[in-house]
């Protein structure tokens, strides 16, 4: 076929398409040239004089496997003294809406997130320490698990870490937050449970540490078990593995079509309430802590969407 006839055919379809009659047609935008004079358009606001990638994306392998801990199974105890948390203007307006919105199993959790990412920062990556923002990890930490809440989890049709991932960036962007701050804490909750090849960014990968090793028990040889004792006294599990478990069931039972059922065939769910790092710590609890989350109506999750 002649190249006149296929630009005509071509021009003649994408008419056709005006009126509603034909298909899109559709044609790519060029390849960008990368070579040594032309190099990559920086994202949109940043500038030469802007540092980049800021602080909290320095990318990191994200199969933790390839992570070189410096203390190994032989971390030093940290108290919380040694975990000090951000006190800001936004730190403390997103404290404040975060606990208006989030249960306190998951309120919790997320605060032991933050602990737990810093201490391991601190302990086994000191490397990364240049490139970690405790303020945007910090609000990363509050919203990561926003989306499962009992009523945002039935709010969307959304797998419930994207659902997070906008809600906190929406949150950020009408508080007024830099972008490079907004990004970092949206991209980190994107892909908190984005367990592929490839690299992550920096925060990206600390808060996969840190809620697998809270949620699952994780890589707990990389934190010494008296620094996450004094995390877990400071901010109660309140039953969190059966919550989480329960959480987790109710996701892929509402969406089938889930992230989460990306982890169907581990048992995930049932890996979750096993977790055994965390159960002699619950068992403990319980003795004067009794969990709630079970007995409570707004944990009686719906079985529809309700959205329309």
């Amino acid at each position: 076929m002649s190249t006149f006839l296929i630009a005509h055919r071509r021009t003649r379809a994408c008419s056709l398409y005006a009126t509603g009659t034909s298909p899109a047609c559709f044609q790519p935008p060029p390849h960008p040239k990368i070579g040594d004079a032309e190099k990559p358009p920086l994202p949109p606001k940043f500038t030469m004089s802007t540092p980049y990638p800021p602080r909290g994306f320095a990318p990191v392998p994200r199969d933790p496997s390839e992570l070189k801990p410096v203390n190994g199974t032989s971390p030093p105890a940290l108290t919380l003294a040694d975990i000090p948390k951000p006190d800001t203007p936004l730190v403390r307006a997103a404290l404040e809406f975060v606990t208006q919105e989030l249960p306190p199993e998951i309120l919790n959790h997320s605060q032991r997130a933050y602990c737990i990412g810093y201490a391991l920062v601190k302990s086994q990556f000191p490397d990364w320490e240049a490139n970690f923002d405790p303020e945007a990890f910090y609000l990363t930490t509050l919203f990561h698990d926003i989306g499962c809440t009992p009523k945002n989890l039935t709010a969307t049709y959304l797998s419930f870490e994207y659902f997070g991932a906008i809600i906190s960036r929406d949150w950020l962007l009408k508080a007024k937050a830099k972008q490079s701050l907004v990004d970092n804490v949206a991209e980190a909750i994107f892909r908190h449970t984005n367990f592929v090849g490839g690299r992550i960014t920096t925060h990206g990968q600390v808060i996969q540490l840190a809620t697998k090793l809270d949620i699952l028990g994780w890589h707990s040889e990389w934190i010494n078990p008296k620094t996450y004792q004094a995390i877990v006294e400071a901010h109660p599990r309140l039953g969190w593995s059966g919550c989480f478990g329960h959480v987790m069931d109710k996701e892929i039972e509402v969406k089938p079509w889930s992230h989460t059922t990306t982890f169907e065939g581990e048992g995930y769910a049932d890996n979750i309430r096993k977790n055994p790092f965390a159960k002699p710590l619950e068992e403990k609890e319980k003795a004067h802590l009794k969990p709630t989350w079970n007995e409570r109506p707004d944990f009686k999750i719906a079985d529809m969407i309700q959205t329309d």
